[in-house]
């Protein structure tokens, strides 16, 4: 029985990617891009008000939506990556995020934003469900809690250079 628990754990370091690192920085750039995201797009909103001559209460939902799905998937989605795979949901994550980033950039009327947003709100919620999971499983017990930690930093990150991207971004485009 021991041996076979040893064999067990060998099988499962040997699975691990080989370029750990390269696997965290694609989790954690994934986890800033979702968190900036949420958290750039309030700077924009008088600006949405004028492009798509809506009310001020009908842009909020630009952000709304977006945290309302991320917030209300993510348990599910994290429940999918167990099931089939976090690597799968993550890439998938990611694709569904960029397609929905694209239909926002491209939307020709508010109703297209923001279904363009709910589309990118489920690829966020794909990516933060499945990143912490990947991470847990690609570095070992000892270097775990650090992987993890740079990981989370990239959610304060995002959350905190949203505005000013987002205000960049603005400036940039007026």
């Amino acid at each position: 029985m021991l041996a076979q628990t040893t064999q067990t754990v060998k099988t499962a370091r040997s699975a691990r990617p080989s370029n750990k690192w390269l696997a965290l920085v694609v989790t954690s750039l994934g986890t800033f891009a979702s968190t900036v995201n949420a958290s750039s797009v309030n700077i924009a909103n008088p600006v949405l008000r004028g492009e798509f001559g809506v009310t001020m209460e009908q842009v909020q939902w630009v952000t709304t939506i977006y945290l309302i799905i991320v917030s209300s998937s993510m348990l599910l989605l994290g429940r999918v990556g167990d099931r089939v795979g976090s690597h799968r949901v993550y890439i998938t994550g990611l694709a569904v995020f960029t397609v929905g980033s694209l239909v926002c950039g491209f939307s020709g009327n508010f109703v297209m934003l923001l279904a363009g947003r709910g589309v990118q709100a489920v690829g966020a919620a794909m990516l933060l469900a499945t990143s912490m999971g990947l991470v847990a499983t690609i570095f070992p017990l000892e270097q775990r809690g650090m992987a993890m930690g740079l990981n989370v930093l990239m959610v304060g990150l995002g959350n905190m250079c949203g505005p000013a991207l987002g205000g960049l971004i603005l400036a940039q485009l007026e």
